[in-house]
């Protein structure tokens, strides 16, 4: 039996999933007050400014085989949502009938496999847009298609030799954020998505 009751899970995932309370002490309260206001600024039916149409353009049934197919590879035996459907349901349904479903909702969750699906094919709208207008520096390996994170590995390994080999001090710092999830300001994050040029119906 479980050592740790459903009870107390709950207790903490919904400390770590919830927006805090107050703000950590570090936030400057004057920018995040400042940001809370021009974020409401933002109208709630934004122009796609890509000239890919990132953000704009339909999904389509390529779109919803890529998923499949990044399904069948990482996600096949994913635990089903509420709506009690799996991912191996969801492989039956013609691609033309999910796109037409996913045209209708653009909704980001992880209540279901289809809105984990979903979710998929915006991600992948987003990162294309990111690599598109050379968003990401080149020192983003995580979560980075062809890309890995053992990448800065090697960049410190190479840094650490390259410091003894010229007989200078290297100075490392390994930061980790304590509740990055939950910490994120939600206003702040959706201004910075809008000033880098994201918008249109997936922004909406």
């Amino acid at each position: 039996p479980s050592q740790v009751s459903a009870s107390q899970l709950q207790l903490v995932f919904s400390q770590r999933l919830n927006p805090l309370p107050e703000p950590p002490p570090h936030f400057d309260e004057s920018v995040r007050s400042l940001n809370k206001s021009l974020s409401r600024a933002i109208p709630l039916r934004t122009t796609d400014a890509s000239t890919e149409r990132f953000f704009s353009r339909e999904i389509s049934e390529l779109d919803v085989a890529l998923a499949k197919k990044h399904v069948r590879r990482r996600h096949s035996k994913g635990a089903r949502g509420v709506d009690a459907v799996s991912y191996e349901q969801i492989m039956t349904i013609p691609n033309t009938v999910l796109a037409a479903l996913f045209n209708r909702c653009l909704l980001i969750g992880l209540e279901s496999c289809l809105l984990k699906m979903l979710t998929l094919i915006i991600d992948k709208r987003v990162r294309e847009w990111a690599e598109a207008v050379t968003f990401l520096p080149d020192s983003q390996n995580g979560f980075r298609e062809k890309y890995r994170t053992h990448n800065n590995s090697f960049i410190l390994r190479s840094s650490i030799d390259e410091a003894r080999a010229n007989g200078k001090p290297l100075y490392v710092a390994f930061i980790d954020l304590k509740n990055a999830f939950p910490s994120t300001d939600l206003p702040t994050l959706w201004l910075k998505l809008w000033r880098a040029g994201i918008s249109g119906p997936l922004f909406d």
